[in-house]
């Protein structure tokens, strides 16, 4: 009992110093983003104390230091295909990003036969740092057979216009995706589960008017992966699966091993809700998803055997 009480004001002071609970009142909880204007948004799930709350809040306003990440380059999960902006290389299997030496693999594995989209990085802006690289990777085929009805006639603007919806639908209609992270500097699980805490508590308040006590057991699941010391070198990798299907699960591996599955919709949806969504922390990243998914739609229209193009080729 005594070690319930303990994890239990653990997380809740995690929760007070990041102003997600409101510290005159523990029931009523504000909500807080981070929007591409720079300002942030309020919101309160008390509509009626919407005002007091804004006002009292808006004195508190904390600076979000993971800040905005960066796409590092991006590749096509279309065969023979491979777009640089600093240059990658390709063979049969992988595509290389040239300035880590990453090699994502094409397809991640039998067992997950995802096709990888794009690559991109996410980086502490505020001191000009990568953290790690990135890939995104879709279940192509379901994704075709899902979305194409509504999507496949679009043209690249307007598709890429539909960013939300289209992320949602990817969501809801349970198709498989997943992220794949190699670090570009030694780290711990802690640094990396730190990254995305705060942001995966608001989403899943907002979302889902879940209560504390939920979050926090779903949060502890992933924080418990791996241990908080665990170091991660470059050598490594963390993938984390969202898998097919309308009730999915959220799916890690280490180093190619599954290591924990928490089966929860919710948890996994917002996961990559984080990576795809508007409030997204590798906004480049993201746009070259789209823009790349919007190119599978449409992949009889792109020359084959072209192994690098530059940014500005047409697709």
């Amino acid at each position: 009992m005594n070690s319930i009480i303990k994890s239990n004001n653990i997380f809740r002071n995690v929760l007070n110093k990041r102003h997600i609970i409101n510290n005159n009142n523990n029931n009523r909880v504000s909500y807080r983003f981070y929007s591409s204007s720079n300002n942030y948004q309020n919101f309160n799930n008390n509509k009626n104390n919407n005002k007091n709350n804004n006002n009292n809040n808006n004195k508190n306003y904390f600076k979000d230091f993971m800040a905005v990440g960066i796409v590092g380059g991006l590749s096509l999960a279309i065969p023979s295909i491979a777009f640089c902006v600093e240059c990658f290389e390709e063979d049969d299997e992988f595509i290389t990003q040239i300035k880590t030496g990453f090699k994502f693999p094409k397809i991640l594995s039998t067992e997950y036969p995802f096709n990888l989209v794009n690559i991109g990085s996410r980086k502490l802006s505020f001191i000009n740092m990568n953290v790690y690289s990135i890939g995104f990777y879709i279940n192509k085929d379901n994704a075709k057979n899902k979305l194409n009805e509504h999507y496949s006639n679009q043209s690249k603007e307007d598709f890429c216009m539909n960013k939300v919806e289209i992320a949602q639908d990817i969501l809801d209609k349970g198709i498989g995706v997943t992220i794949k992270i190699r670090p570009t500097r030694k780290v711990n699980w802690g640094h990396i589960y730190g990254g995305f805490q705060r942001s995966l508590i608001i989403m899943l308040l907002k979302k889902y008017d879940m209560p504390l006590d939920e979050i926090e057991v779903l949060m502890n699941q992933l924080k418990s992966t791996l241990k908080s010391t665990q170091e991660i070198s470059t050598t490594e990798s963390i993938d984390f699966i969202k898998n097919d299907g309308l009730d999915p699960s959220l799916i890690i591996l280490f180093n190619n091993k599954q290591v924990l599955e928490i089966k929860d919709k919710r948890l996994a949806n917002c996961f990559f809700d984080f990576y795809l969504g508007d409030n997204t922390k590798t906004p480049e990243a993201r746009n070259q998803f789209f823009e790349n998914l919007w190119s599978i739609f449409n992949h009889d229209q792109i020359l084959n055997n072209n192994i690098h193009h530059t940014l500005t080729n047409p697709i």
